[in-house]
């Protein structure tokens, strides 16, 4: 029972370790990515494992050839990407129940519909506009969205949902996965505009608040973290609903 907790710490120490150096995690990242690739493979085994790391590995792919810098994942990012998915293997693993294996995928498709629309959004000419209002917002501000970013989200929905068909073995899961996956983009988008807006000296608006920054718009205490676990949890609940409707 330990070895595949094992085999799990391993890869995911030499995963972990290898995005450090490349400054994508902080030390509280790395370790929580390796805390996390191991439940994920000591409970779920190699091939939800290979599921599991397949969004980190494609976002650094995308992230690859942006040439803007992508901040260092900490904990809180890490989590909020990978933790529910984690605790749903935890969870399929000791209840035996399939239903937690598609919330799983779910779970993961919804975290790389969101990253992969942010990443490609940035490599996108166009600039970005308002998820709800289409009015033009600058590149970056959550809310923000582009053609390509859509795409990208899509894209990532149609991967997960083609996995999803071979690993669950049923084709209505996998569309729905792949609904749900674009959605939990879209929401992630709106809840964007609502999260904490700060204006620099210059006049440009950030995320984040930086030294000399001040609070116009959004609420204070949402921020980028706390929009992708609401995003991630809203959507795994909208799966849940749609197979309840199946």
């Amino acid at each position: 029972m330990i070895i595949p907790f094992m085999v799990g710490f391993l890869l995911s120490s030499g995963i972990a370790f290898t995005a450090y150096y490349k400054e994508a995690l902080d030390t509280s990242g790395a370790t929580t990515a390796i805390i996390l690739g191991m439940l994920v493979y000591g409970y779920g085994g190699f091939g939800v494992y290979m599921i599991f790391i397949s969004f980190f590995l494609l976002s650094s792919v995308i992230g690859y050839y942006n040439d803007q810098p992508t901040p260092t994942r900490t904990m809180l990012q890490v989590m909020a990407n990978g933790g529910l998915a984690t605790l749903f293997i935890i969870l399929y693993a000791t209840l035996n129940q399939d239903l937690f294996l598609a919330l799983f995928i779910g779970s993961i498709a919804i975290s790389a519909a969101d990253t992969f629309s942010s990443e490609a959004g940035k490599l996108s000419q166009r600039q970005p506009v308002s998820i709800l209002t289409l009015k033009p917002m600058t590149k970056g501000l959550s809310g923000a969205v582009t053609l390509l970013g859509l795409l990208a989200a899509l894209f990532a929905g149609l991967f997960y949902g083609f996995i999803a068909m071979f690993v669950l073995n049923h084709n209505t899961l996998a569309l729905l996965i792949l609904i749900t996956a674009f959605l939990g983009s879209i929401i992630d988008s709106m809840l964007g505009l609502l999260q904490g807006k700060f204006k620099d000296d210059q006049g440009q608006m950030h995320d984040e608040q930086i030294p000399g920054s001040k609070h116009v718009k959004g609420f204070y205490w949402l921020t980028n973290d706390a929009v992708n676990i609401l995003s991630n949890l809203i959507g795994v609940l909208l799966l849940y609903g749609f197979m309840l409707l199946t």
